[in-house]
């Protein structure tokens, strides 16, 4: 008797289920008497098929690079001040120009400021706090040579006078009662999937607190509040160095900005481990922007933010005489 294959399953055709794969239908009836058959996929629209088809045919996409392979406290500062010279300096790489002592006058004021902040740290980094002498203007002349910087006498000795101003402080006694100071210390934390690095100027431990001092050879105007420029002009700097601090164990950190010409009117914060999610927030949201690829331009341009600033006159948005802080400048940006 000839044998008669097992019924095609719903939903497949019969003729070829009858043929099976030697035309006998014999494995198919096999299966059916033995382990129970899967019920067939359902059918797909003829959308799903042709998106499925679109998918794999195109490329697969990389994830772009962040914009910068690091981030700083400066770099995010700058951030914060205007996101366009940001992106013209730090992802694009185009150099800033030699306008950054400039302002409206046209006039340069003094020494290049990172000519006289670098002459400072490397002079306050070897000082003995412990028993300190001020150096004279031949000393702070000799530094000069060694950094490759020229100063006239009159530089040196203004930067002589405000090292031994230090010198003279109780903040300067402070640190000499230290007895493990860490100059210059590096560290590094991570924000975003960046590394977020930068330097304590000096770091060590009091009793139950940590300090960090940081010097500032800025100039000041006789109408200058320290305070307010340490909260303003360099708070990402104080959040970075007491998370930097927080996240090393320490239960408590003082963040001191000194600024040299006003030696004697320190501005300190204080934090403890429970602003520690605070800083992190602050930082992380800066961190977020850069990664975001967020470079607004300056809100309120002028010489404190543009003097030095690749793009000024060109590529910014804002017109030169805004920039330049001039008062008949035109309002509005130009596109």
């Amino acid at each position: 008797m000839a044998e008669v294959p097992a019924p095609a399953p719903a939903g497949v055709d019969q003729a070829a289920w009858r043929a099976g794969p030697d035309g006998s239908g014999r494995a198919h009836t096999a299966l059916s008497g033995g382990a129970r058959a899967s019920s067939p996929p359902p059918a797909r629209s003829a959308e799903a098929v042709d998106a499925e088809g679109l998918a794999a045919s195109l490329p697969s996409m990389p994830i772009p690079p962040p914009p910068v392979a690091a981030l700083s406290y400066t770099s995010l500062q700058q951030h914060a001040r205007c996101g366009y010279r940001f992106y013209l300096e730090r992802v694009l790489g185009i150099p800033a120009t030699d306008e950054s002592r400039v302002g409206a006058s046209g006039r340069v004021a003094g020494p290049d400021p990172c000519v006289r902040g670098r002459i400072v740290h490397s002079i306050l980094e070897r000082v003995d706090f412990v028993r300190p002498e001020p150096p004279d203007a031949a000393a702070l002349l000799a530094e000069a040579e060694r950094s490759g910087a020229a100063l006239s006498d009159a530089a040196a000795q203004e930067i002589a006078d405000l090292v031994a101003g230090f010198l003279d402080s109780d903040l300067a006694r402070r640190l000499g009662a230290i007895r493990h100071l860490r100059r210059e210390q590096p560290f590094a934390l991570r924000l975003a999937g960046l590394p977020l690095v930068g330097v304590f100027d000096a770091i060590g431990s009091e009793r139950s607190r940590t300090l960090v001092v940081d010097y500032k050879s800025d100039r000041l105007g006789p109408e200058a509040d320290p305070a307010q420029l340490a909260a303003g002009d360099y708070a990402l700097q104080r959040a970075a160095y007491a998370l930097a601090a927080l996240r090393d164990s320490a239960r408590e950190v003082e963040v001191v900005h000194v600024f040299l010409e006003r030696s004697h009117e320190p501005a300190s914060t204080t934090y403890a481990q429970a602003d520690l999610p605070r800083l992190e927030a602050e930082l992380q949201a800066r961190a977020d922007a850069v990664l975001r690829r967020d470079f607004p331009v300056a809100p309120d341009p002028g010489p404190r933010v543009c003097d030095g600033c690749p793009g000024r006159g060109s590529l910014c948005s804002w017109p030169l005489e805004r920039t330049l802080g001039a008062p008949s400048a035109p309002e509005g940006r130009l596109f």
